[in-house]
């Protein structure tokens, strides 16, 4: 992990950045030798790159890929990054992103909202690709700094699609997905409606697929229990129209 750098812009290994390209490894490299790529090295030598100088500096300019290819796979690409480094959320942002959108068809969204909703909800932990693996992937509680790390993800994820122009539109949704209808969330305190509503609907399908998920510090919680904890938190954690909604959804699906 590279230390005293901006934070709010991601820093990709030369395999990630290949990754998210689709390109291979010896293709970017030769993008840095030439000069085309900008790079970092940390003081072991290795190449580090920003999001944002691969969005301005690639023979292919990233806003050109993003525009000109089916968005869906830039975004597969970006989660890639995420779980292969976060080994115990495989399949996270899509079940995030099925559960976002059932909510969304409930509630009369429009095709662009369904649509932003759909790729805000995918890339809504794209900041942790600047986040320690140690860290992502600890087997015990995190400590008090530890916390205070993680809870700077959804800044430095505004930051990494604030660099790419076509999905600049999302950057608030992602910033916004911890804050709390009672405003205690982070990273900005904001209450109720004055939380953009892609963001409370997110807030409460990430909060059930966390709750349901084998985690290296504890198991899953059975189902019913999840629901429980999700009424319990409606009107403090959650949007309790949203909860009311997701659990019929949710019900519904388990039969």
């Amino acid at each position: 992990m590279i230390q005293n750098f901006d934070r709010k812009d991601a820093f990709l290994t030369v395999k990630q950045a290949a990754s998210v390209l689709n390109l291979s490894v010896p293709t970017i490299k030769n993008y840095i030798y030439s000069g085309k790529l900008k790079s970092v090295k940390t003081p072991g030598g290795h190449h580090r790159i920003r999001m944002s100088d691969l969005s301005a500096s690639v023979g292919i300019n990233l806003q050109e890929f993003v525009l000109n290819k089916p968005v869906l796979e830039v975004i597969s690409g970006l989660i890639n990054v995420i779980e292969r480094r976060e080994a115990f959320n495989q399949g996270h942002a899509e079940s995030v992103a099925r559960s976002s959108l059932d909510v969304a068809e409930e509630l009369q969204f429009s095709d662009s909202q369904k649509k932003d909703l759909q790729l805000a909800a995918l890339l809504h932990d794209i900041g942790k690709v600047n986040i320690e693996e140690r860290i992502l992937n600890k087997s015990t509680s995190l400590t008090g700094e530890e916390f205070s790390t993680i809870k700077k993800h959804p800044e430095m994820g505004e930051g990494i699609v604030q660099s790419i122009a076509p999905l600049k539109r999302l950057s608030l949704i992602i910033r916004q997905h911890h804050e709390r209808f009672d405003g205690e969330g982070y990273p900005d305190s904001l209450p109720g409606r004055d939380i953009q509503k892609e963001a409370r609907i997110i807030a409460v399908a990430e909060a059930f697929d966390v709750m349901t998920q084998q985690k290296p510090y504890r198991k899953a919680i059975p189902q019913e229990a999840a629901f429980a904890e999700l009424k319990r938190g409606a009107n403090t954690q959650f949007d309790p129209e949203i909860v009311e909604i997701f659990l019929k959804l949710q019900k519904k699906r388990s039969g």
